[in-house]
């Protein structure tokens, strides 16, 4: 892996559905580097995980925000800055989710 001089980074995942798996493959991402911010396009994920063979399927979501919570992340609305509670982010119909590292400020996307 390339090594970078950032003081942080700020992840956007594009990955159509595949958010899950890419958040599994990223631990070592994680672990080198200071990741402040996550942005998710959260509704791939929910519109196929009912399907079958689907790369991110319910419990698969559930895990995945679990998985960033025990990293240390807290989901927000991307739009109205709204905090989320990832117990229900199997069930969420928002969009776009960013994931703010906890203790850093919040940023607006507009």
């Amino acid at each position: 892996m390339r090594s970078f001089n950032y003081n942080y980074l700020f992840l956007i995942l594009l990955s159509e559905g595949h958010e899950c798996l890419v958040l599994e493959g990223a631990q070592t991402l994680f672990k080198r580097y200071n990741v402040k911010y996550i942005l998710t396009e959260w509704s791939k994920m929910m519109f196929q995980r009912h399907k079958y063979g689907v790369a991110c399927p319910s419990s698969k979501v559930l895990e995945t925000a679990k998985r960033l919570v025990d990293l240390s992340y807290v989901p927000f609305d991307v739009y109205n800055s709204d905090p989320l509670d990832f117990r229900d982010s199997d069930t969420w119909k928002y969009g776009d989710i960013v994931w703010k590292k906890r203790g850093e400020l919040f940023i607006t996307i507009h």
